[in-house]
């Protein structure tokens, strides 16, 4: 009887089971999801009203999408809403919240998720809905409910239309009114490479039409923007939940700036404004008919444009319980009475504007020029649009490829644990190197000059076995026993403040297999005025890349739940390998930052005092004072930056037609950089006065200190072109710092590719805005040389984690306001300063 060979009869259907498997493995989730149910199975209807605030949300950032949804069902039932994405290991982060539905009726809930740099990836973002079943309190995602049954499942692209997300080098400015306020000058582009201004560095999205209806529930909706003007609509209207959001996101870092009605007074009121207890502490006097023509330096540089001849102005007095940091004056008018008043709130600021910025004249001929007024308002430099004369048509894209040169590309490489993995693969190299070769040609040709060769076969096994042993001793040995953070921190701390604001990158090597929470939850005690729980939220981070993430980095990748609105911790999956996070963190003092002492090192009462020229002459310093510190560690790189006041309004004259010049592009601020050689260690006292002293170790003294400092960390192309520019890593921190203080790309030479520095995970980390009043900036590294425990507390599984790394440090002392003086033909005074 002949044998059957029963070989095809096993395999094949071994291979239809491994192609199952497989092809689920790399089927995608949300091709997955086919399965799970019909995109609307007849239970809810679904609706995108925005994604993000403003319907703008910014890739590689925190955005808000508010949804709305309506039960067909019988009765009322709780429901969770989800979007589900994608993170860098192939996993799916689901990021939701539950509500109360109700039959035949519309309701908005608010999602946050923290969207990839890879816009490509908007594809896998699904929308989905569930039944609410309710579970234990420790489940992980929406408390007190997890996700049943499946009522409606929708693309966010295909079937909810969602915008495109702006691009990551890209700033964000909201504003709350229908008109732009000369602000559309930020976002010029004009054929450049996404992120990059025409004549600048950065370019800006600028938000218009929002309303206080379109404010978000969470700060976390409000994180892309740098700055909101409040333009039109009564705070009434922003009560609750979004009154406190916006709070948060100004004690974060955020600048709230307010153009006061010309009717009424409810800023200021407090009845009517629940975030009066942040407003500047300043009363209102109405200047009826104000001859307006005086007021032209500080809105536009032209004097030959139509300007309004009159028009009602607010000005501030500061109240007799104001403190310090309370009512700061940012411009004047002519007569000195302050025009722009600001007080600080944690690490942002709220500023009033008393111009009337909303009147037709200034808005129908674009009257309010960005490079005269804006920047004195935000911190900004150089001059942005290009005039043409009368019949002149505008000139081509100005001349030169942009060539962008991410100032932050460090980041990964600074969180990375590649020496672990090096080690790892070298000795698995080298081990198999030397079982190569003794197992083979060295052991054959040993035995055979021993006449053992017929012993070939029993010790290629004994090799196998004891090479087999040692790889697995090896990895045992080599593998990590326990939970490792990597971290880079940046740290900002305003004196005067309670609150303390961290942004930091980890990379959490997590030792196991199976599922790991990670979290940043505690408690909020201390945390400055009106703040809330959560003060840190955490978030899978994928560093920007032009490659796009895989939907399968590992065959195993699954979904993992977020609670969106207080994104805390999550439980995601664990593989023995690194997961890397974002956190960003706000609350009461964590770290001892400097203090002004006295000359003994002792606290002092005696504050940092500014040294007027006058006084000063040629040898005596800028500032005078002492500091201390008592930070866990030396700081390195320690810079001092010293802003005395804004220069003088320049006196309008007749707009220049063509393009920006560069040499028209200075300084706004009167500022000095320093250097501080060596380390500062705690408990050691800095003297400003011999910091700031001319012809020190320091920088040298002279009007230029600060700009000269600023043109040395602009990249520059070199003898590879803009192509090659490389960032040096012990200026991130400056440039993180000074970013919109870097001088613009110069366009009259001939070269024909510029290197522009952009941003893509540290957006709204600059200083710039100090560059509008007086003060005292130090910032410096901790952990450079060896690493240190970090600011930001972490834990995994329920323990505490060691998170060691490098934490940049910025420290701010604000200096009583100073604002610019008015050209003294213009007003027939020198007011204003």
């Amino acid at each position: 009887m002949p044998k059957t060979d029963l070989r095809p009869a096993l395999i094949s259907p071994l291979l239809w089971v491994v192609a199952l498997v497989l092809g689920a493995a790399a089927c995608p989730a949300w091709a997955q999801g086919e399965a799970a149910g019909p995109r609307a199975a007849g239970e809810v209807q679904v609706e995108l009203e925005r994604f993000g605030v403003g319907n703008q949300a910014r890739a590689g950032d925190w955005a808000g999408l508010r949804v709305r949804v309506m039960d067909l069902g019988t009765r009322q039932r709780e429901v969770i809403v989800r979007l589900e994405g994608l993170d860098s290991d192939g996993d799916r982060p689901q990021y939701q919240a539950s509500m109360t539905a109700n039959p035949g009726v519309w309701q908005q809930t608010w999602l946050y998720a923290r969207l990839p740099f890879d816009t490509g990836t908007r594809g896998a973002f699904m929308l989905y809905v569930y039944e609410g079943v309710a579970s234990s309190p420790g489940d992980p995602g929406t408390p007190g409910y997890s996700a049943g049954r499946v009522l409606y499942r929708g693309s966010l692209t295909g079937d909810l239309k969602a915008s495109i997300p702006v691009s990551p080098t890209m700033g964000m400015i909201g504003v709350v009114g229908p008109r732009q306020l000369g602000l559309q000058a930020y976002a010029r582009q004009n054929q450049m490479p996404q992120g990059i201004h025409e004549f600048g560095n950065q370019a800006s999205v600028v938000v218009t039409g929002l309303t206080p209806d379109d404010f978000p529930d969470r700060w976390m909706g409000l994180a892309p923007y740098e700055a909101i003007v409040w333009a039109d609509g009564e705070p009434a209207r922003l009560r609750g939940e979004r009154a406190r959001a916006l709070r948060e996101w100004v004690m974060r870092g955020g600048h709230l700036i307010v153009v006061l009605p010309q009717v009424g007074q409810t800023w200021l009121s407090p009845t009517s404004n629940e975030l009066y207890d942040i407003m500047p502490v300043v009363t209102v006097e109405r200047r009826e008919s104000e001859p307006f023509e005086a007021y032209r330096p500080l809105l536009t540089a032209s004097n030959t444009d139509l300007f309004p001849t009159e028009s009602m102005v607010q000005v501030f007095v500061p109240r007799g319980q104001a403190a310090e940091g309370e009512a700061i004056p940012v411009l004047a008018g002519p007569d000195g009475a302050w025009v722009v008043v600001r007080r600080l709130v944690g690490t942002g600021a709220i500023d009033l504007v008393g111009l009337d910025l909303n009147q037709t004249r200034l808005s129908q001929g674009n009257l309010i020029d960005a490079e005269v007024f804006w920047h004195r308002v935000l911190g900004r430099r150089g001059q942005l649009t290009e005039y043409q004369a009368p019949g002149q048509n505008p000139s081509p894209p100005a001349r030169g490829m942009r060539v962008p040169v991410p100032i932050d590309s460090e980041i990964p490489r600074t969180i990375a644990k590649a020496g672990r993995s090096a080690a790892g693969v070298l000795a698995g190299f080298v081990v198999f190197a030397t079982y190569w070769a003794v197992a083979g040609p060295v052991g054959f040709a040993v035995l055979r000059r021993r006449n053992l060769s017929h012993y070939s076969w029993p010790f290629f096994v004994l090799c196998a076995g004891v090479f087999t042993a040692l790889a697995w001793g090896g990895a045992a040995i080599l593998r990590p026993k326990r939970v490792e953070v990597t971290h880079l921190t940046v740290l900002d701390h305003v004196y005067g403040q309670n609150t303390q604001r961290a942004r930091m990158w980890a990379s959490v090597l997590i030792p196991s297999y199976g599922d790991s929470e990670i979290s940043v939850a505690e408690s909020a005690d201390g945390a400055g005025a009106g703040a809330r729980r959560p003060m840190g939220v955490v978030a899978s981070w994928d560093p920007a890349s032009d490659q796009p993430i895989s939907v399968a980095a590992f065959p195993d990748s699954r979904g993992y739940a977020v609670d969106s609105r207080a994104p805390v911790r999550f439980t995601a999956p664990a593989r023995s390998t690194v997961k890397q996070v974002q956190v960003d963190w706000a609350g009461g003092p964590r770290w001892e930052m400097p203090i002004p002492v006295a000359d003994e090192g002792q606290p002092t009462v005696s504050p940092l005092r500014l040294v007027h020229r006058g006084e000063r002459g040629a040898t005596l310093p800028l500032v005078s004072g002492v500091l201390s510190h008592k930070l866990p560690g030396p700081l390195t790189n320690v810079v001092v930056m010293v802003v005395t006041q804004q220069r003088p309004l320049p006196m309008p004259t007749p707009r220049p037609t063509g393009r920006p010049d560069i040499s028209q592009s200075p300084l706004l601020a009167e500022a000095y950089a320093f250097a501080v050689p060596g380390g500062w260690l705690p408990g050691t006292p800095l003297s400003l006065d011999v910091v700031t002293r001319a012809g020190t170790e320091a920088r040298a003294l002279n009007d230029a200190a600060a700009q000269a400092y600023f043109a040395r960390l602009a990249p520059v192309a070199g003898a590879m072109g803009a192509a090659a520019v490389t960032i040096r890593p012990d200026d991130l921190g400056p440039l993180l710092a000074f970013y919109h203080q870097l001088p613009v790309p110069d366009l009259s030479g001939t070269a024909m590719s510029i290197p522009v520095p952009v941003r893509h995970a540290t957006q709204g980390l600059d200083l710039g805005r100090w560059f509008t009043q007086p003060c005292v900036i130090v910032i410096g590294v901790l952990g450079a040389d060896e690493p240190r425990e970090g600011p930001v507390r972490m834990s995994v599984d329920g323990a505490p984690a060691e998170v060691l790394g490098r934490t940049l440090v910025r420290w701010v002392y604000p200096l009583p306001g100073s604002p610019p003086r008015f050209p003294v033909r213009a007003s027939g005074s020198a007011g204003g300063g």
